[in-house]
């Protein structure tokens, strides 16, 4: 797996064998990618670094790897006019929306991508000769990665832009775009691929995004109230750029309205809730905020009995990403330490309900300190591995020769649980009927065949064994070092181990859950579309080749499940059951 790293480090992301935290491409300030061990590959660019002088300041916001492995980033890119009258030269700078894609080999920039790997876009409306106030900024973006897809390899990027919106508005304008894969704006989407939006009259903008299944386009921002305030809000568009009036009050849910909300991210839940996370005033510092939204846009009152936790422990608090595990537990990632002091970097585990866990770190908190103990650490982004592990990216301070401080890359992996493949919800009447080996292990073979026909290389796995448990709760399968082990009653719904076509409507499809699992073998890991998406529904049949496989087969009778599915990696990941019903 790679690790991308970066000056900047708001995104992580992992390809094949390396790690890649998001890359900072302005002049001297590299893409840098990592293997698993934290050495430099130095296949990549040279010396395992890549620089690009495109993007201005810290301002590469985000990075996501497309279908192909290709990694796509976003930011701001600067730009100036130099006006000279007599002896006097005036230079106005400005910045527009930057992209760039880079080849996964190398690093090198893909020229079949906007102009030489590169795009730069202009949506503020200021006029020439008002540059100054010419301002557009990407935020974060999303990669459609459903295969074969109307929407297949496109591009979303959210940010702000400043523009005179009518209607009394002041400040920036909330931004949404979506490209083609080949860089170009989609003229199918919005205005022209543009969407210039205000949930009010005040500046807002947006910070995140992420994009459903069915192509419908989560955005999480905040706006200024009328007392200098921010409300913090996400907004739903369908696969066109329309606002979702189906989705909270006309397209808008509002999450919070408390103080000085920062930036929000956030993570979609497979039953459709977003889980939301941000920092906001308390009127003396700033607390981490947990918010958790149906997937009709209401705040769940299964998180804290509101659909809000505050999490307050030593002044200032700061939450700049979440990650969710395979069994409904969350991780945020951030920075805490006392007010107008320095501050540690740490990563929180939270169960379903939002209550701290208590099984990880202390009290559900593991705080890393750097030695400089009056440093400014903390961490940007954080991602999941295959094998549960939990890598995280920031910085830390570091004191220079010359008495100042500068900030360092920082890279940490924690040791985390297996991921499970899961049912979103209980059985009704658990049934007492479980898998045998003889049953399953014909089912290993078609799951090979399934992923060897979409043009997996099966046969870097070798032997694989099957092992049956009881997971607990709504788990249905999980795969750790080199087993995959399957629930013993398929968490209560049981399993159809048909050998015909499709699955049988109130059971579990064995078949499903084993190509899943053998996915996590060749390298996948859960994703919001396919067969990888950590959750099944009763009756439901997926497989890698995108099939749609209705037919009957027969079900399974009561017996026992005893197999364990070995020389899978050293990854683990749980598959569950989806909301039916």
């Amino acid at each position: 797996m790679y690790f991308f790293m970066s000056m900047l480090l708001k995104r992580l992301g992992l390809q094949e064998n390396r790690l890649q935290p998001i890359p900072q491409v302005v002049s001297g300030r590299p893409l840098v990618r990592l293997m698993t061990d934290g050495t430099l590959d130095t296949t990549f660019g040279s010396g395992g670094r890549v620089k690009t002088d495109f993007f201005y300041g810290n301002s590469l916001n985000d990075m996501k790897l497309d279908a192909s492995g290709k990694i796509v980033a976003i930011g701001m890119v600067q730009k100036q006019t130099t006006v000279k009258v007599g002896k006097q030269t005036t230079t106005t700078y400005y910045s527009d929306i930057g992209l760039v894609r880079y080849l996964a080999t190398n690093g090198s920039l893909d020229p079949s991508f906007g102009s030489g790997g590169k795009v730069s876009t202009n949506i503020s409306t200021y006029a020439t000769g008002d540059e100054y106030n010419r301002y557009d900024s990407a935020s974060a973006m999303a990669v459609y990665a459903t295969t074969g897809s109307p929407w297949d390899g496109k591009i979303v990027v959210v940010g702000t832009t400043k523009t005179d919106a009518g209607s009394g508005t002041t400040g920036n304008s909330s931004l949404l775009l979506r490209y083609d894969s080949s860089g170009n704006l989609d003229p199918s989407f919005g205005q022209a691929g543009v969407i210039v939006g205000r949930v009010t009259t005040g500046p807002e903008a947006l910070y995140d995004v992420a994009i459903q299944t069915d192509g419908k386009i989560i955005a999480s921002g905040r706006f200024r109230n009328a007392d200098s305030s921010f409300t913090t809000f996400v907004e739903r568009h369908d696969d066109n750029g329309n606002i979702d009036p189906t989705f909270g009050t006309n397209g808008v849910a509002i999450v919070a309205t408390n103080g000085l909300a920062l930036s929000p991210s956030m993570a979609l839940q497979p039953n459709g809730s977003i889980v939301v996370t941000f920092s906001a005033s308390n009127g003396v510092d700033n607390d981490v905020v947990l918010a958790r939204l149906t997937s009709a846009g209401a705040l769940d009152p299964s998180l804290g009995g509101t659909g809000l936790v505050i999490v307050s422990r030593v002044g200032n608090e700061y939450a700049n990403d979440v990650a969710l595990q395979g069994d409904e537990k969350f991780l945020v990632a951030g920075g805490l330490g006392p007010q107008g002091g320095p501050s540690d970097s740490f990563i929180a585990r939270f169960n379903s309900d939002g209550s701290p866990d208590p099984g990880f770190g202390n009290g559900g908190f593991a705080v890393q300190s750097s030695s400089n103990t009056a440093g400014y650490d903390q961490f940007n982004a954080l991602a999941i591995q295959p094998g549960g592990e939990i890598v995280a990216v920031g910085s830390v301070g570091v004191p220079t020769q010359a008495g100042n401080w500068q900030n360092d890359f920082s890279i940490v992996r924690l040791q985390g649980d297996p991921a499970s493949l899961l049912a979103t919800v209980a059985a009704p009447a658990p049934i007492e009927q479980s898998l045998t080996r003889a049953q399953a292990r014909p089912v290993i073979a078609q799951a090979l065949a399934n992923w060897k026909a979409r043009g997996a290389n099966t046969s870097v796995l070798g032997h694989i064994d099957l092992a049956i448990a009881d997971l607990g709760g709504n788990r249905l399968g999980e795969e750790s070092g080199s087993t995959i082990t399957l629930d013993d009653n398929a968490a209560g719904w049981g399993w159809n181990v048909g050998r015909g076509r499709g699955s049988r409507a109130g059971q579990m499809d064995v078949r499903s859950a084993l190509v899943h699992e053998v996915g996590h073998l060749l390298g996948h890991d859960h994703d919001e579309g396919g067969v990888m998406v950590g959750a099944l529904a009763p009756g439901e049949r997926r497989l890698p080749d995108g099939r749609a496989l209705a037919d009957q087969p027969t079900a399974l009778a009561p017996t026992s499940l005893r197999p364990a599915i070995a020389a899978l990696r050293s990854r683990a990941r749980s598959l569950r059951v989806a909301a039916h019903g």
